[in-house]
């Protein structure tokens, strides 16, 4: 997209990008939109919408077309079942998505064709940036680990924190928890992995006093190698293991902690 009056001065921000989007939509008639359900994302897509009067679904986990009608699928009741959601009647059909939900496809795939559009839209100078201050991440990016160390509540007492805290400075991994675990001081959703946290495709994750919660494993599922210990040999968690331990989860860590 080219803003044509560009000696306006007008500020690129969430609202004038949104302008320029429904003024796409109302010229070209697009069938759906697709945002990632990022900060700029959630910023803009509603605003879109609201202009459009159409419907969006938002953190999708799952899409799917059946004809040209887009299936968006996400969480709901607490997280507790997944729903499909469709807008039949009104256009264009928009969904945010979460990032790191879909695997890249390798394959040979026919190159898109890209057109230019330019408009001409006129912006009122409503908004106007002040200054820029750039948010400083409190942690690093659990969506892009590799490793993974994952604490659930058979994990949650301090001194198996602490040892698992060792455990993956050593193994240059991050610690990820389950959504109970979040009311802890020490954790926020930033840390959490699952359907209302984060979803992550490490090379490894060790699942540590994780019953194995629908919301929890939607999140995590797609890991290359997945080890996983609780002391209850029915948890469901050991149903989508590659490894997996009955036993205490502090002795496992502390015997692991001594071993690397």
């Amino acid at each position: 997209m080219k803003y044509s009056d560009e000696k306006s001065g007008v500020q690129i921000n969430d609202s004038v990008i949104a302008n320029f989007l429904a003024q796409f939509a109302e010229e070209r008639h697009p069938n759906s939109f697709l945002f990632g359900a990022t900060v700029l994302g959630k910023a803009i897509a509603p605003r879109v919408q609201a202009k459009l009067k159409t419907g969006l679904t938002a953190d999708c986990l799952d899409i799917k077309f059946e004809d040209d009608i887009l299936v968006q699928t996400k969480p709901s009741y607490g997280d507790n079942i997944m729903c499909e959601i469709i807008c039949p009647n009104y256009r264009p059909q928009m969904a945010t998505i979460r990032p790191g939900v879909f695997n890249k496809v390798e394959g040979t795939f026919v190159a898109p064709e890209i057109t230019t559009w330019e408009s001409h839209l006129s912006v009122e100078k409503r908004i106007k940036n002040i200054k820029m201050i750039p948010v400083e991440q409190q942690t690093k990016g659990i969506s892009d680990a590799k490793k993974i160390i994952g604490l659930g509540r058979g994990a949650s007492d301090t001194e198996t924190i602490k040892i698992a805290f060792e455990v993956a400075n050593k193994i240059n991994a991050q610690v990820g928890v389950t959504r109970p675990l979040t009311e802890l001081d020490i954790y926020s959703i930033e840390n959490q992995i699952g359907q209302s946290g984060h979803t992550v495709k490490p090379n490894v994750i060790i699942n540590l006093g994780i019953q194995g919660a629908s919301q929890y494993t939607t999140g995590m599922d797609k890991a290359d190698l997945i080890i996983s210990v609780n002391s209850d040999r029915n948890a469901p968690i050991f149903d989508i293991s590659d490894y997996a331990y009955v036993g205490d989860v502090k002795e496992f860590l502390t015997e692991l902690n001594l071993q690397i």
